[in-house]
């Protein structure tokens, strides 16, 4: 029988969360975490594109939202107009829109839409989907999950979403990634 002191009683339960916990890093041994980190590195490449491209498209969206404002055509309610009225003011907007498309590389000479979003696509989701089939052991290898995961969902960020279960998604996400030492990935500051 063994005698059950305070301060064993104290040491001992001290020590239960700690062992409710994964280990987060082995000091001595290899990171277990090492192929989260390398894909991880792989994914960080990926989001200064997947940044700059977005600034790309809204500084584009900016220019058409004034040009359509200058040449006087908001966005109508579509269910009040006819077919007719319909496909005459998108001939319209179009006729604005177009050059400003071409230029930006969305349109090729023809009018044909090119996706510009491709390489990064291409990139991104093989990528995202590799980081998210491994369960993290480290702290720095959760922060790759977190920083994977905001990207996946980079859509809780915009502004036309903010319904209630948006802003819970958004803030459990933010929690997540401030927990792992990381920003999620829609809201960090591109560099110019």
């Amino acid at each position: 029988m063994s005698l059950l002191s305070r301060r064993h009683l104290v040491t001992t339960a001290a020590a239960l969360p700690a062992l409710a916990m994964p280990a987060l890093a082995d000091p001595i041994g290899p990171n277990p975490d090492a192929e989260l980190l390398r894909l991880g590195a792989e994914l960080e490449a990926v989001i200064v594109d997947w940044h700059a491209q977005r600034s790309i498209d809204e500084k584009q969206s900016a220019t058409i939202d004034a040009a359509l404002e200058a040449a006087g055509l908001p966005d109508i309610d579509y269910r009040s107009a006819s077919a007719d009225e319909i496909s005459a003011y998108q001939a319209k907007r179009s006729a604005i829109t177009d050059p400003i498309y071409r230029a930006g590389g969305d349109l090729d000479e023809n009018g044909e839409e090119v996706e510009v979003w491709a390489d990064i696509s291409d990139s991104m989701w093989p990528l995202i989907d590799a980081i998210m089939a491994i369960k993290p052991r480290t702290l720095a290898g959760f922060g790759v999950v977190a920083r994977a995961f905001t990207l996946l969902h980079a859509e809780q960020w915009e502004l036309a979403i903010n319904e209630d279960d948006n802003l819970h998604h958004r803030a459990f996400m933010e929690a997540v990634c401030a927990f792992a030492g990381v920003v999620p990935t829609p809201t960090e500051a591109v560099q110019s």
